[in-house]
């Protein structure tokens, strides 16, 4: 009796997954992270043939709560593309992929989460007439990140913003060590995105992006 259940169980769990995974992903991209225009190498295969009229591309920079368009009415022949990774900052993208049929159902499949990240440092003004050195590191940041300004200008105020302006927090001077100026963030109960650090003095302004990713 036990050995009929469990055998019908094994059929019905091969069932589903058979009538599952019509089209799979064959791009691994877990744990990956890319810059901006960067090309990403995207590949997929047919498990299960249908009444298919073409392909749909898609990409999601929020763990899959919204998706956009990377290509839409890709032919049917074509099994990969090579997508110029966007100027997005994320730790939570994801790729999607989707047979789309005519009278059957659309079926689809979805990476793993990867990043796309930039490195760069974007002043907002310029400060060429000022001697300032600027590093913020580690970038993307998990725990502690520390911001060195080295310069013999004083007085510098720093705030930490989100990328619609919103002061998250404003950052306390913790030593100085002749023209050194450091500052440390906790980003420990942050959530993980783009935020910029703001660096003030005297009506000049650097914003240096920093990427949050737990």
């Amino acid at each position: 009796m036990f050995t009929r259940i469990f055998a019908s169980v094994l059929l019905l769990l091969f069932f589903i997954s058979s009538t599952q995974a019509h089209v799979v992903l064959e791009t691994r991209l877990t744990g990956k992270s890319f810059k901006p225009e960067e090309t990403i190498d995207i590949k997929w295969s047919i498990l299960v043939e249908h009444d298919q009229i073409d392909w749909g591309l898609y990409f999601s920079k929020d763990g899959g709560d919204n998706w956009e368009p990377i290509e839409e009415g890709l032919p049917l022949y074509q099994v990969t593309y090579e997508w110029t990774a966007p100027h997005i900052e994320s730790s939570k993208m994801l790729v999607r992929i989707v047979q789309n049929n005519d009278m059957t159902e659309d079926y689809f499949d979805i990476s793993d989460t990867f990043s796309i990240h930039s490195d760069e440092v974007t002043p907002i003004y310029n400060w060429a007439d000022v001697s300032i050195d600027i590093n913020l590191s580690p970038n993307p940041v998990q725990d502690i990140a520390q911001l060195n300004i080295h310069s013999p200008l004083q007085d510098f105020t720093v705030r930490v913003l989100t990328t619609d302006g919103q002061i998250v927090e404003k950052l306390q001077e913790q030593q100085i060590e002749e023209d050194d100026h450091i500052f440390y963030w906790d980003t420990t109960n942050m959530s993980s995105g783009l935020y910029l650090v703001e660096i003030e003095r005297q009506s000049k302004v650097l914003a240096v992006p920093i990427v949050v990713n737990h």
